[in-house]
């Protein structure tokens, strides 16, 4: 037993001493930047953030940034409204659709904005920001994606920027999937 407990007091002074490239100050000035981009994106939906935006730093990777949001303010179910329309879950998916191009748009300009400000996070790591999106049951989700995830080098924005890359280019460079 004494052993164990001073194995794991070894462990703790060893690892304890070391301090992360990128600290926790860095990683909360881009979690409020992420969410402000998201609380301009659509004024009429003023619970479109579900949460705030957490971010973490992982060395050896990169950063990275989640959040979730709902593009479409709705009510549930409930006693009153035991179920819902085929007219209302069309107009739902419909919204949505609509609303994706400027949430990608907006995802993209945060992860630009968090490459060039992140200058402690090491040029070969990522800069990675996962967006899961809200869904209710009764949702119509067919080519709705459940979670947009947007990753780049952060040498990749940096060099691109510096080179005087258009807009498009430097978007260009951001690896999209959709799930």
């Amino acid at each position: 037993m004494k052993a164990l407990a001073l194995l794991f007091f070894s462990a703790v002074v060893a690892f304890g001493g070391d301090k992360p490239k990128v600290d926790r100050a860095a990683i909360v000035i881009v979690e409020k930047r992420i969410d402000q981009g998201f609380e301009k994106l659509f004024p009429d939906n003023p619970y479109l953030l579900l949460g705030m935006t957490r971010g973490v730093y992982l060395d050896g990777y990169g950063a990275v940034f989640s959040a979730e949001v709902n593009l479409v303010l709705t009510a549930g179910l409930s006693p009153f409204r035991p179920r819902v329309t085929k007219e209302e879950v069309a107009q739902v998916k419909q919204q949505k659709l609509q609303r994706l191009p400027e949430l990608r748009a907006c995802m993209k300009d945060a992860l630009i904005s968090a490459a060039l400000s992140m200058d402690m996070v090491p040029p070969e790591e990522q800069i990675v920001l996962a967006v899961s999106l809200f869904r209710h049951s009764w949702e119509d989700v067919n080519g709705v994606p459940q979670q947009i995830l947007m990753q780049v080098a952060r040498k990749t924005i940096v060099e691109l920027k510096t080179a005087g890359a258009d807009r498009k280019m430097i978007e260009e460079s951001i690896q999209v999937r959709e799930y």
